[in-house]
Protein backbone atom coordinates (compact mmCIF):
# COMPACT_ATOMS: atom_id res chain seq x y z
CA UNK A 1 0.00 0.00 0.00
CA UNK A 2 1.05 3.65 -0.72
CA UNK A 3 1.75 5.70 1.76
CA UNK A 4 0.61 9.73 1.68
CA UNK A 5 2.93 12.08 2.98
CA UNK A 6 1.95 15.49 3.89
CA UNK A 7 3.62 18.35 3.56
CA UNK A 8 3.12 20.79 6.43
CA UNK A 9 1.47 23.84 6.14
CA UNK A 10 2.20 27.31 7.55
CA UNK A 11 0.47 30.47 7.44
CA UNK A 12 2.23 33.78 8.65
CA UNK A 13 0.04 36.20 9.75
CA UNK A 14 -0.67 39.09 11.65
CA UNK A 15 -0.66 42.74 10.94
CA UNK A 16 1.03 44.52 7.47
CA UNK A 17 4.22 45.45 7.41
CA UNK A 18 5.37 42.68 10.79
CA UNK A 19 7.69 40.78 8.75
CA UNK A 20 5.15 37.82 7.58
CA UNK A 21 6.70 37.96 3.84
CA UNK A 22 10.35 38.72 4.91
CA UNK A 23 10.54 35.42 7.58
CA UNK A 24 8.08 33.08 5.32
CA UNK A 25 11.04 33.62 2.44
CA UNK A 26 13.78 33.20 5.05
CA UNK A 27 11.89 30.52 6.27
CA UNK A 28 11.69 28.48 3.51
CA UNK A 29 15.52 28.74 2.64
CA UNK A 30 16.53 27.93 6.00
CA UNK A 31 14.20 24.44 6.17
CA UNK A 32 15.18 23.58 2.44
CA UNK A 33 11.32 23.96 1.48
CA UNK A 34 10.30 21.76 4.16
CA UNK A 35 6.69 22.76 4.45
CA UNK A 36 3.99 25.02 2.49
CA UNK A 37 4.14 28.32 3.39
CA UNK A 38 1.66 31.41 2.86
CA UNK A 39 1.31 35.37 3.62
CA UNK A 40 -1.50 35.73 5.86
CA UNK A 41 -4.37 33.13 7.32
CA UNK A 42 -7.62 32.59 6.55
CA UNK A 43 -8.01 33.96 9.92
CA UNK A 44 -6.53 37.58 9.10
CA UNK A 45 -9.57 37.57 6.35
CA UNK A 46 -11.84 37.21 9.59
CA UNK A 47 -9.92 40.46 10.83
CA UNK A 48 -9.90 42.56 7.95
CA UNK A 49 -13.51 41.71 6.99
CA UNK A 50 -14.72 42.76 10.65
CA UNK A 51 -12.42 45.34 11.17
CA UNK A 52 -13.38 47.16 8.13
CA UNK A 53 -17.10 46.53 8.65
CA UNK A 54 -16.69 44.35 5.02
CA UNK A 55 -18.65 41.08 6.62
CA UNK A 56 -19.09 40.32 10.44
CA UNK A 57 -19.09 35.93 11.70
CA UNK A 58 -20.63 35.12 14.41
CA UNK A 59 -18.49 32.94 17.40
CA UNK A 60 -20.66 30.22 16.64
CA UNK A 61 -19.56 30.45 12.30
CA UNK A 62 -16.10 30.92 13.44
CA UNK A 63 -16.19 28.10 15.69
CA UNK A 64 -17.35 25.90 12.38
CA UNK A 65 -14.32 27.95 10.49
CA UNK A 66 -12.23 26.76 13.10
CA UNK A 67 -13.08 22.98 12.68
CA UNK A 68 -13.34 22.92 8.97
CA UNK A 69 -9.59 24.51 9.36
CA UNK A 70 -8.17 21.51 11.13
CA UNK A 71 -9.40 19.21 8.40
CA UNK A 72 -6.77 20.72 6.75
CA UNK A 73 -3.91 18.32 7.93
CA UNK A 74 -0.74 19.43 9.11
CA UNK A 75 -1.26 23.19 9.80
CA UNK A 76 -0.06 26.32 11.66
CA UNK A 77 -0.54 29.82 12.47
CA UNK A 78 2.79 31.83 12.96
CA UNK A 79 1.31 35.08 14.57
CA UNK A 80 3.55 37.56 14.14
CA UNK A 81 3.12 40.99 16.07
CA UNK A 82 5.23 44.04 16.01
CA UNK A 83 4.54 47.23 18.31
CA UNK A 84 2.42 49.72 16.66
CA UNK A 85 4.80 52.54 16.00
CA UNK A 86 7.17 50.40 14.21
CA UNK A 87 4.33 49.31 11.72
CA UNK A 88 3.16 52.91 11.33
CA UNK A 89 7.06 53.35 10.56
CA UNK A 90 7.31 51.23 7.94
CA UNK A 91 3.37 51.54 6.64
CA UNK A 92 4.47 55.58 6.51
CA UNK A 93 7.82 54.82 4.74
CA UNK A 94 6.13 52.52 1.79
CA UNK A 95 2.63 54.07 1.63
CA UNK A 96 3.10 57.54 2.32
CA UNK A 97 0.47 57.68 5.38
CA UNK A 98 0.65 55.91 8.98
CA UNK A 99 -2.82 53.60 9.93
CA UNK A 100 -4.77 55.58 12.22
CA UNK A 101 -4.36 54.21 15.54
CA UNK A 102 -7.74 53.16 15.91
CA UNK A 103 -7.61 50.64 13.04
CA UNK A 104 -4.67 49.36 14.69
CA UNK A 105 -5.86 49.04 18.04
CA UNK A 106 -9.28 47.54 17.09
CA UNK A 107 -7.49 44.29 13.88
CA UNK A 108 -5.07 44.06 16.97
CA UNK A 109 -7.63 43.18 19.36
CA UNK A 110 -9.30 40.90 16.90
CA UNK A 111 -6.23 39.49 15.74
CA UNK A 112 -5.52 38.38 19.72
CA UNK A 113 -9.77 37.16 20.04
CA UNK A 114 -9.52 35.46 17.65
CA UNK A 115 -6.35 33.59 17.47
CA UNK A 116 -7.14 32.50 20.94
CA UNK A 117 -10.59 30.99 20.05
CA UNK A 118 -8.20 29.16 17.01
CA UNK A 119 -5.85 28.05 19.60
CA UNK A 120 -9.03 27.03 22.01
CA UNK A 121 -10.23 24.82 19.09
CA UNK A 122 -7.11 22.60 18.66
CA UNK A 123 -5.83 24.61 15.80
CA UNK A 124 -1.82 25.06 16.49
CA UNK A 125 -0.58 28.46 16.95
CA UNK A 126 2.97 29.62 17.33
CA UNK A 127 3.37 33.36 18.57
CA UNK A 128 6.69 35.59 17.45
CA UNK A 129 7.06 38.94 18.56
CA UNK A 130 9.36 40.59 16.19
CA UNK A 131 10.71 43.93 18.07
CA UNK A 132 14.42 44.36 17.48
CA UNK A 133 14.99 40.54 16.72
CA UNK A 134 16.55 39.60 12.87
CA UNK A 135 14.97 37.82 10.60
CA UNK A 136 17.06 35.27 11.37
CA UNK A 137 16.72 34.75 15.01
CA UNK A 138 12.27 35.57 13.81
CA UNK A 139 12.87 32.06 12.27
CA UNK A 140 15.22 30.50 14.63
CA UNK A 141 12.19 30.78 16.98
CA UNK A 142 9.75 29.52 14.70
CA UNK A 143 12.16 26.61 13.98
CA UNK A 144 12.35 25.42 17.29
CA UNK A 145 8.86 26.15 18.44
CA UNK A 146 7.92 23.69 15.74
CA UNK A 147 10.39 21.32 17.23
CA UNK A 148 13.40 21.82 15.16
CA UNK A 149 14.34 22.04 11.80
CA UNK A 150 17.17 21.04 9.66
CA UNK A 151 18.58 24.76 8.23
CA UNK A 152 20.77 25.97 5.86
CA UNK A 153 23.93 27.52 7.08
CA UNK A 154 23.62 31.76 6.60
CA UNK A 155 25.27 33.25 3.78
CA UNK A 156 23.99 36.95 4.20
CA UNK A 157 23.87 39.69 6.43
CA UNK A 158 21.40 40.18 8.82
CA UNK A 159 17.90 42.15 8.32
CA UNK A 160 16.74 43.65 12.06
CA UNK A 161 13.21 44.15 12.88
CA UNK A 162 11.84 47.36 14.35
CA UNK A 163 15.87 49.30 14.36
Amino acid sequence: MDEIVTTPIIFFSGLDRTGKTTTRKQFAVQTNQKYITFDRSPIDNLVYDEAFRRKQVSESGRREFYEKFKRLGDVYIVHMTLDFEEVNKRTKASEGSEYPMGELVLCNHLFNLYFEEAEQSGIKMIRVQCDNKTVDEVVNEVVSKLGGVKKKKKKKGDIRFGC
